[in-house]
């Protein structure tokens, strides 16, 4: 699939740049997983242990809890690809499986393209955000006199090589907090729209099928190829509503309440999109064939059917 084609291009980007992707063999992702991977733990450990030196000041405890947030995220995320790039590798080698936007005509693809243009537009413009944000952070020590650090974190004997050494790492670990955003931010938003997308036009596939047309043996084998046909990519997008789920966890731990809604509104948006396919499969004229095959399948697909997609 060609670049200006691939709506998932962005997140494999990131993925590719971060060293993480399963299917990579650059000398990144040994650093990424051996070197930068248990640095990261120690200096997370290091970031907590700075409580101790609060002495009740708020303002501090306050900039500790920012450090503990901030670099939690990348904690957990970094961990997960670990986990669960399996699953990641999944929906990049079978997004060509989905279902032509053109598939009902190019206005409707169009429409359904600029829908897609629009959450591209979304992601990207967090992930500037977010990579300004970490630019500001990483400013601040070179132009406030008191700031050490990027985020505060313990610096064993407040010795000042430490103290360079735990900057250049929390550059390092703003960089990849910034890729892993569009990695795990970006796959949901777009995994959730083309969900969506795909349940519209498998709904279409399925209005489309109309058994009163023709009574013939042979346009009734060719209407219950058809159905099968929408039952296999409907257990398909079954499929990745279970790896969505897994994303979703992810970004609960690490988005809090208005950004939340970024995630569980496009979630919300599949479930309901999903709830009303049980409605198409009934409506199709199913009563006007009297082949046994064909009321056997839309009734075992009716009750499958019935399974609810869960993603908020």
């Amino acid at each position: 699939m060609d670049r200006k084609n691939d709506n998932f291009y962005f997140t494999i980007n990131c993925l590719n740049k971060s060293g993480l992707r399963r299917s990579c063999s650059s000398p990144m992702k040994y650093v990424s997983v051996y070197v930068l991977l248990p640095l990261l733990l120690i200096f997370y450990g290091m970031v907590i242990f700075n409580f101790q030196y609060m002495n009740n000041d708020i303002v501090e405890i306050s900039q500790v809890f920012d450090a503990v947030a901030t670099f939690g995220q990348l904690v957990v995320r970094k961990l997960i690809l670990l986990l669960h790039g399996d699953k990641i590798e999944e929906v990049i080698d079978e997004r060509s499986h989905f279902l032509s936007y053109d598939l009902f005509g190019e206005e409707l693809g169009r429409r359904y393209r600029n829908r897609m243009k629009f959450r591209i537009t979304v992601i990207k413009f967090f992930w500037t955000v977010a990579f300004f944000t970490s630019f500001m952070f990483v400013l601040t020590p070179l132009f406030v006199k008191d700031v050490l650090l990027p985020h505060t974190c313990w610096i064993p004997g407040n010795n000042g090589i430490l103290r360079i050494v735990i900057y250049n790492l929390e550059i390092i670990y703003y960089v990849e907090l910034t890729l892993l955003i569009g990695v795990f931010d970006g796959i949901f938003l777009f995994t959730c729209l083309e969900i969506q997308i795909q349940f519209e036009l498998l709904k279409r596939s399925i209005q489309s099928i109309n058994f009163g047309l023709d009574s013939g043996e042979e346009y009734e084998k060719f209407c219950l190829v058809k159905l099968k046909t929408c039952s296999i990519h409907h257990n398909f997008l079954l499929g990745l509503s279970n790896f969505t789920q897994i994303v979703r966890s992810v970004l609960y731990i690490a988005v809090l309440n208005l950004q939340g809604a970024l995630f569980f509104i496009p979630a919300s948006d599949v479930e309901a999109e999903a709830e009303t396919l049980p409605d198409e499969i009934y409506s199709t004229d199913w009563y006007n064939t009297k082949n046994r095959k064909i009321h056997k399948f839309i009734l075992f697909w009716l009750i499958k059917a019935q399974r609810p997609m869960i993603m908020s």
